[in-house]
């Protein structure tokens, strides 16, 4: 018996949503076509960045692969250039910073991924505050509550 046509398409639809460790907290619907500046949601600091794919790339899964890594390399340098921010309003030393930055490399994760027609991939990263924890105190910072 031959299977229908559009059985593999079914299969690779299924297959790509299911959701991979660490990124079930944001449904597909929920992830906007934009990027967002970092903002506090509930106890993270989560951002949304787009990830342009590379047209020298012809695989359509190597291009969404390859945009994905982009999009999470911007979202984690705008969650840097935010934490920047909090710590030069705060007047911290630049070893409490170092620190700091050093708990968002490697705090930060991906929550949510949108693919794009093109191959372009939106995604969502976030730093759970718990991860300040054992960083050092800055006062005011949204992450010492």
């Amino acid at each position: 018996m031959r299977a229908a046509p559009f059985a593999g398409l079914l299969g690779l639809l299924l297959f790509s949503a299911v959701p991979v460790a660490g990124e079930a907290q944001v449904a597909v619907f929920d992830v906007p076509f934009r990027d967002r500046a970092p903002r506090v949601v509930e106890d993270a600091v989560r951002t949304v960045a787009v990830g342009e794919s590379d047209p020298r790339i012809t695989r359509l899964s190597a291009r969404r692969l390859s945009a994905r890594r982009r999009g999470e390399a911007r979202a984690r340098a705008a969650i840097h250039r935010w934490a920047d921010e909090v710590l030069a309003e705060a007047r911290a030393s630049a070893m409490t910073a170092a620190a700091i930055h050093r708990v968002i490399d490697e705090g930060a994760v991906l929550v949510g991924r949108r693919p794009l027609v093109a191959g372009e991939m939106v995604v969502v990263v976030e730093v759970p505050f718990a991860r300040f924890r054992d960083a050092p105190p800055v006062p005011g910072a949204p992450w010492a509550r």
